[in-house]
């Protein structure tokens, strides 16, 4: 195992795995470590939560966009009024992707905010075509292509 670092924070060691770590032993990981993934050829790294699930990091940025509405005001996303307020709406960068209007590592930057790294590929699986993904976790060596499922026969 490779470790980039690791910091003494409250007797905890938070560790960082880098993308050759793909012998890990997933069971030990602890809130807080961090893993190295690539995503269509670009390293993102990804946390690993008080749930012990890993995460894509989140922008701060683009968290604000998703949660205030155009005027800078929180949106609770509990009524149907407040769904498409926000500065930001996943919806229409869906539609503006599949239109071709930019690139899919500009798309998946702004959708896996917060994503599991699992729950970010069933996402875009379905919808947005194949992906490569390479993560430490999972035992990958080499990216590994996801592809998009065949629509079923009726």
């Amino acid at each position: 195992m490779v470790k980039k670092w690791s910091t003494n924070r409250k007797a905890a060691v938070m560790t960082h795995y880098t993308l050759a770590d793909h012998n890990m032993d997933v069971a030990k990981l602890l809130p807080g470590d961090t893993i190295e993934v690539m995503v269509e050829g670009k390293i993102y790294e990804t946390i690993i939560d008080k749930r012990k699930v890993q995460r894509f990091k989140t922008n701060t940025v683009l968290q604000y966009m998703f949660d205030h509405d155009a005027k800078g005001r929180k949106i609770s996303h509990t009524t149907p009024s407040e769904m498409h307020t926000q500065m930001l709406d996943l919806n229409m960068l869906s539609v503006a992707f599949q239109e071709g209007k930019f690139d899919k590592r500009d798309y998946c930057e702004v959708v896996m905010q917060g994503y599991s790294v699992s729950g970010f590929l069933d996402a875009v699986s379905f919808t947005h075509g194949d992906w490569t993904i390479q993560n430490p976790a999972w035992g990958d060596t080499e990216p590994a292509l996801i592809c998009t499922p065949e629509p079923e026969e009726k």
